[in-house]
């Protein structure tokens, strides 16, 4: 067996797919989140499932140590769900995130 590479086509994710019909979510707070459960801190995420659960089981169990934590942006709980709501359709359709601030 040797070393193998393959060529993939990355385009964005279609917009109708997404609750607010946009394929691209906005706000400090992400950068926050994201950086708590990517493990790798890179710019694009391939592993949005393992990104999601974890976000999914803090926000479940953990919700007001989360809010206080991304008070300095004023994030309300329904920021929270509406971030959660994207990620899971990028589970759903396993989606990427590319990431640029």
């Amino acid at each position: 067996m040797s070393f193998s590479v393959i060529a993939y086509e990355v385009k964005p994710a279609p917009k109708e797919k997404f609750p607010a019909e946009s394929n691209i979510i906005q706000g400090w707070e992400l950068a926050k989140i994201l950086d708590r459960y990517d493990e790798f801190g890179e710019s694009t995420i391939w592993n949005v499932k393992e990104v999601y659960e974890m976000f999914c089981d803090e926000l479940e169990n953990n919700r007001e140590n989360l809010l206080k934590e991304l008070e300095e942006y004023d994030v309300t709980l329904d920021d929270l769900y509406r971030i959660r709501d994207f990620l899971k359709v990028c589970v759903d359709n396993d989606y990427i995130l590319g990431t640029w601030g």
